[in-house]
């Protein structure tokens, strides 16, 4: 197997594994033991079976990185924050956001506008604030005929952010005994939302999640969306994001490639080579988020998804003190700016 059949087999697994690579880490680490003996045998990939300074094989260390990238995959513990508003809202807070701008517009550093007035400049160019979700709850609905049991999410905060929600927000979650993990889909277009989950205590977190969608929706925010966007078999892929994706995906390959041959020029048991292989190792993972999964990942709305989940539960003094662009899981310049057009829906780049 050489390396280009090692990045497609790597491809097809996290693909399978949707929305969350949680799920396959522990396959794509199989992938690349069945793999690692035919290392040394190309120029571009790993070598294999070399010990490196620390005693661990390159085996070890590379499926190590690819679990780290799976792992990721949502960070914080059982919930997460504030979620994200815009000048729609009423709640919005139109004089702090001037201010704010002004503030800006006179090059003081964004950390220090936001400490001051909540206010930020997302990755999309668009202002946010923050509302709590401290009092959001689930309320039972009782069980369906499967024999689940529904839930609605009581948020009163965002009700009165955004009065013209119906009630419940549109918004389905399900306790599933049987169910692999928590996951959830928002409709773009129909705007209905539903979760699925074991896990009772991070059923209304990932609520929140797909709560944010429907505010990115309604502000014109970068959207997140799905993997079948960049799926170029699939009725929904996008040329766009494909093309996108396509060269993400060279380009860290390239990288990795160089960071390889880096490493094996150098002394075995140096402390060059030590420092070759960490960086190699991050090339890894780097090549490994450029997955469908990676690419979802990627997506602005999805990564604010996510930095709502992780700052739920913050204080208001917790929520100034830390900027949230600091807090989210993806660097901004590896985030996809996605909107969708307003009158038909489809998917276009910033």
């Amino acid at each position: 197997m050489d390396s280009n059949s090692l990045l497609t087999s790597i491809m097809q697994l996290a693909e399978r594994s949707k929305r969350n690579l949680r799920a396959a880490p522990g396959q794509i680490a199989d992938q690349i033991s069945n793999f690692v003996p035919d290392w040394q045998a190309t120029s571009a990939a790993v070598p294999s079976a070399i010990k490196s300074s620390a005693g661990k094989t390159n085996e070890e260390v590379f499926k190590k990185a690819i679990e780290e990238t799976a792992g990721n995959a949502i960070p914080g513990g059982a919930g997460a924050a504030g979620i994200f508003i815009g000048p729609k809202s009423p709640l919005f807070n139109t004089s702090f956001a001037k201010q704010a701008l002004d503030m800006l517009r006179n090059k003081i550093p964004e950390k220090d506008v936001w400490r001051k007035y909540g206010t930020g400049l997302g990755v999309d160019g668009k202002l946010r604030q923050e509302i709590s979700d401290n009092s959001a709850q689930l309320i039972s609905q009782g069980y369906t005929k499967e024999g689940l049991e529904g839930f609605i999410l009581h948020h009163p905060k965002l009700a009165q952010a955004y009065p013209e929600l119906p009630q419940g927000f549109d918004l389905r979650l399900f306790l599933d005994p049987k169910a692999k993990n928590n996951s959830g889909v928002f409709d773009p277009i129909s705007g209905k939302m539903k979760v699925i989950g074991k896990d009772k205590d991070r059923l209304a977190s990932v609520g929140l999640h797909e709560l944010q969608h429907k505010v990115q929706s309604i502000e014109d925010y970068a959207r997140g969306g799905s993997t079948a966007l960049f799926d170029k078999d699939g009725i929904f892929g996008n040329r766009q994001l494909i093309d996108l994706m396509n060269s993400f995906r060279k380009e860290a390959k390239k990288e990795y490639e160089t960071a390889v041959k880096a490493y094996q020029r150098l002394p075995i048991g140096s402390s060059e080579r030590h420092a070759a292989q960490e960086v190699a190792t991050a090339k890894a993972r780097e090549l490994g988020a450029t997955s469908l999964d990676g690419m979802y990942r990627r997506l602005a709305g999805e990564v604010e998804a996510r930095n709502t989940q992780y700052r739920q539960f913050m204080t208001p003094e917790e929520r100034l003190f830390n900027f949230f662009k600091d807090t989210a899981d993806t660097p901004i310049d590896k985030q996809v700016i996605m909107f969708r057009d307003s009158i038909t829906n489809k998917p276009r780049l910033k």
